[in-house]
């Protein structure tokens, strides 16, 4: 029984998708050490922040061709 990397982990819950810990483990939210928390949440952070970039990119783009 191969366990899964830890970074697959991490991503798996900065994105709240369910895994287990092994191929014959039941889903479950990865529980992460504080230190993995914190990446989790810089993950997140910066794929919010693309998303805000996105936004306003968008927005600009129709305020200039209106």
């Amino acid at each position: 029984m191969k366990e899964y990397p830890r970074f697959f982990l991490i991503l798996a819950r900065t994105i709240d998708h369910r895994v287990g810990k092994n191929e014959q483990g039941r889903p479950d939210v990865p529980v992460l050490t504080m230190q993995e928390a914190l990446a989790s949440f810089a993950i997140r952070f910066l794929i919010v922040l693309v998303n805000f970039a996105t936004c306003a990119a968008v927005i600009a783009n129709v305020i200039h061709h209106w």
